[in-house]
């Protein structure tokens, strides 16, 4: 009898920028899905290590126009609760094509 546990899957979104809007408590990732589908509710991973991850739940998707470079990004916020947590995900240094795994939610 074969008991193996399915692998979760999980999307994939490359990172190529941040940026925080203070008015609203978002910190935002910019880039594009590269695999499978994304939602409001979804769990961003951020690996620090081996041993340990952030996580961040997306509150909302957007897309970000950039005019002068003539593209369009997807943008996933995350709520941040205190000036600590906004900072905390800015130094994460996220970006420069980075490729970050996004945890579906039910």
């Amino acid at each position: 009898m074969d008991l193996t546990l399915a692998k979760e899957k999980m999307a994939e979104f490359r990172a190529d920028e941040t940026f925080t809007l203070k008015a609203r408590n978002q910190f935002y990732v910019c880039g594009e899905i590269t695999e499978g589908k994304i939602k409001a509710g979804d769990i961003l991973l951020l690996p620090c290590n081996s041993d340990l991850s952030m996580e961040g739940k997306i509150s909302s998707i957007e897309m970000m126009d950039r005019i002068e470079k003539k593209e369009a990004k997807v943008a996933l916020g995350i709520e941040y609760e205190s000036d600590e947590e906004k900072e905390m995900w800015e130094m994460m240094n996220i970006g420069d094509g980075e490729i970050l795994k996004i945890k579906e939610t039910k």
